[in-house]
């Protein structure tokens, strides 16, 4: 099956992390959790306030400022906007200006992104939600879906990185990798089809294969350049679909 970057048109499937041909020629950065093309003042508008309003960066942020952080156009964002705070207003419970996991799905699809995978519609709201409270403002969903849309290689798998990384700690840990694999039925592409089944026991060793090779301080983790060395090898790690 075809794998590449997603473009910006409708019925943009899940199946736009790159593949390993973009990795080989992608330099080496420090990690940051945060895109690069969001800059420092969306980063701050995703992160909780010290006076606890975790979510009032999309009151704070005009469109104009988003599209200049971004590389959605304002039109792009205003649609989204529209959609976006029609579905949150759905469901006020959580407030009226986010959504909750299980609106995710929905405020995808109406960006005309298709994801049905539970596993990872979860693992990407967690890579979205960058404050972490379980709630996603349209700040973080535009930083996320601009990345999606039109973001380059570099971000995709940086992307790729913060959904291995679970609890957000800019390091993978063995039991992160399992999960989402498990999560994903990552297990199944991994595995060579003519080969018996790729059981429990075989996924462990086959993660345990990769910190083997990757973790080279040996401490039983793995930072953003091991991640992408072991992506290079293992580009299944990252065709999610």
């Amino acid at each position: 099956k075809a794998h590449g970057a997603c473009r910006d048109k409708p019925g943009t499937r899940m199946r736009c992390f790159g593949n390993a041909r973009e990795a080989a020629a992608l330099p080496t950065l420090p990690f940051s959790c945060f895109p690069q093309q969001a800059g420092p003042a969306l980063a701050a508008a995703a992160a909780p306030s010290e006076m606890g309003q975790t979510h009032s960066g999309a009151e704070a942020f005009s469109i104009n400022s988003i599209a200049h952080q971004t590389d959605l156009s304002k039109e792009q964002l205003a649609d989204i906007h529209e959609k976006f705070m029609k579905i949150a207003h759905e469901s006020p419970q959580a407030g009226d200006t986010v959504i909750t996991l299980a609106q995710f799905q929905a405020v995808l699809l109406s960006t005309d992104i298709h994801a049905s995978n539970k596993g990872f519609l979860e693992a990407l709201f967690t890579a979205f939600d960058k404050n972490g409270d379980g709630l996603i403002n349209f700040v973080e969903y535009c930083s996320g879906v601009s990345i999606l849309l039109k973001g380059s290689a570099e971000d995709k798998f940086r992307l790729c990185f913060d959904i291995y990384d679970r609890n957000k700690s800019n390091q993978i840990s063995k039991a992160e990798m399992l999960q989402v694999m498990n999560n994903m039925n990552l297990s199944i592409s991994v595995a060579d089809r003519d080969s018996r089944s790729f059981g429990d026991k075989d996924l462990v060793a086959f993660v345990d294969a990769i910190f083997a090779e990757y973790d080279k301080e040996h401490d039983d983790m793995l930072t953003y350049d091991e991640f992408l060395g072991a992506v290079k090898k293992y580009p299944k790690l990252v065709e999610f679909s």
